[in-house]
């Protein structure tokens, strides 16, 4: 994009906060009224380490994995 310095566009907050500071730079989240979330479910599938599966899926639930999601603008 060949921008003039005051255009704007909308993305997820992860590409934007992620994304190269030169280029991009968040002003803030849109309105409560026109947010939009993604929900995400994991599952264990069969056939393969469902040890190893399980042990992810609750590491994804705890406040470590929750502050790392937050750095990078997943709520």
């Amino acid at each position: 994009m060949n921008g003039k310095g005051n255009d704007i566009g909308f993305s997820p907050l992860p590409e934007i906060i992620t994304g190269d500071p030169n280029r991009v730079q968040l002003a803030g989240p849109l309105p409560a009224g026109a947010q939009n979330f993604t929900n995400y479910v994991g599952v264990v599938m069969t056939g393969g380490n469902v040890d190893v599966g399980k042990d992810f899926i609750r590491y994804l639930t705890t406040a470590g994995a929750k502050q790392i999601f937050s750095a990078t603008g997943v709520e």
